[in-house]
């Protein structure tokens, strides 16, 4: 806006000085000025300020002095007019997303284990493992909120729907005997179930049970507190606990102010005996996880913790080798589980939502501060013509100010006889057909001046 301002100036600024060679003119005609002024006329024509300004002090022109100083005015006002026009104001502005509405998670029963969904699932998230990613490929962090367009550009966005949640209990388990003379190991005992343990095993787990969204493991570790209220075995080497891990999906918090809820996928799954759609969400989940450590009835897995979750992952520090299991370690396993499902699950069903972004805006109510150096530019310019058609005086055209005419003109009749008859050291010179002078010290210099005419 400031630059279509100072570039309406600079063009009446353009139009006031022709205006000014105008009166220039008309001033030099009828006011008897002197030949002395006219490098200060040119001056002024040409853009010198200094000149303008002496010219102003000499000819104590005060509508002259009003146009300078009027546009000097202008063009300082401008900034504090484009200012003061504009208003900022809070307002929300509204932004439609399309996107994928259903999502088909992998089927929760166990005779469907390591099913193309779950598999697909798993390899999404082993690379979060690897790198340490906690991001989860932009997740919004055990939700059926798919990342995409919405999530990303959504302002303080969070999901609209429940959340996966996991925790465990732990006791501990005397039911084992040693292993055959030279094996080094135990046999662990559930009902009819036995597990074989061996003394390498710092962290180790396999599924004993597993019901909808719940599975009960074994854990043993060859290394003391890692396995929460676990039995030690006689001879010190082994910590057994029977852990029950749960999977839930939590219910939606109270919405706040100022945040956009994105709206969840709604997830289609095969396989689960429930009807409560969360209860198959968690037992997808689950049962992806079983599949993830081996299945039911498998050997003992070595686990190890990487990026939050634990996992049959090869540990690279003692830290992830010998890591304690935790109710948080838990947790982030289920979330990074379900956020592996959600963004590798086929989608279908277009469904749209509009996100709103708080904005600041600028209000137009001011709209007609704008106008005020138009305006103006616009007035100076109609008194200068004024100004210029009454130094006119009944001449019919206006004149631009023209060297040859301003010479003759300021060589009045009597000075022209003063020069003729000597009395007035000036000799005349023709310049362009037309009679001027010029200072002369000598007569000689005059001499040859005329000869030189």
């Amino acid at each position: 806006m400031t630059y279509w301002l100072n570039a309406g100036v600079l063009l009446s600024s353009t139009g006031v000085t022709k205006l000014r060679a105008y009166q220039a003119w008309f001033t030099l005609m009828n006011r008897g000025n002197n030949i002395r002024d006219l490098d200060l006329n040119l001056g002024a024509i040409k853009g010198s300020i200094n000149d303008a300004c002496f010219l102003l002090l000499k000819r104590r022109n005060r509508l002259l002095t009003f146009f300078v100083l009027s546009l000097l005015g202008v063009n300082a006002a401008i900034p504090l007019i484009v200012g003061l026009s504009i208003l900022q104001e809070d307002g929300v502005r509204y932004v439609t997303f399309q996107f994928n509405g259903t999502s088909d998670l992998p089927n929760s029963s166990l005779r469907q284990k390591n099913n193309d969904g779950q598999l697909k699932a798993i390899q999404k998230m082993v690379p979060w493992i690897l790198d340490d990613d906690e991001s989860h490929g932009q997740a919004l962090k055990g939700t059926l909120v798919t990342p995409d367009s919405r999530s990303a550009y959504a302002s303080n966005a969070l999901p609209g729907g429940p959340r996966i949640n996991g925790w465990f209990e732990c006791q501990g388990w005397d039911n084992y005997t040693a292993a055959p003379p030279g094996e080094n190991g135990w046999f662990i005992w559930f009902n009819e179930t036995r597990f074989s343990a061996l003394p390498s095993m710092s962290l180790a787990a396999s599924m004993w049970v597993t019901n909808t969204a719940r599975t009960q493991y074994v854990w043993v570790s060859n290394t003391t507190g890692l396995i929460p209220n676990a039995t030690t075995t006689k001879d010190g080497g082994l910590d057994i606990a029977m852990c029950i891990h749960h999977l839930e999906m939590i219910p939606e918090e109270p919405r706040k102010a100022g945040v956009d809820y994105l709206t969840p996928t709604a997830p289609r799954i095969s396989g689960c005996d429930s009807t409560d759609t969360n209860i198959c969400v968690a037992d997808s989940v689950n049962n992806a996880i079983v599949n993830w450590w081996g299945g039911t009835g498998a050997e003992f897995w070595d686990m190890a913790c990487r990026g939050g979750v634990i996992g049959p992952i090869h540990p690279r520090t003692d830290e992830e080798r010998y890591c304690p299991i935790t109710q948080e370690l838990w947790r982030q396993t289920t979330i990074a589980m379900l956020d592996g499902i959600i963004q590798t699950a086929p989608k279908s069903v277009s469904s749209v939502q509009a996100l709103n972004a708080r904005v600041v805006g600028l209000n137009l109510s001011r709209w007609w501060l704008n106008a005020i150096i138009p305006v103006a530019t616009v007035a100076i310019y109609l008194v200068g013509l004024f100004y210029t058609c009454w130094l006119s005086q009944g001449h019919k055209t206006l004149k631009e100010l023209n060297l040859e005419e301003v010479v003759r003109a300021a060589q009045t009749d009597h000075v022209h006889d003063l020069i003729l008859t000597g009395q007035l050291k000036k000799a005349p010179i023709r310049y362009h057909s037309d009679v001027g002078f010029v200072d002369n010290t000598s007569r000689s210099t005059t001499a040859q001046m005329n000869r030189s005419t």
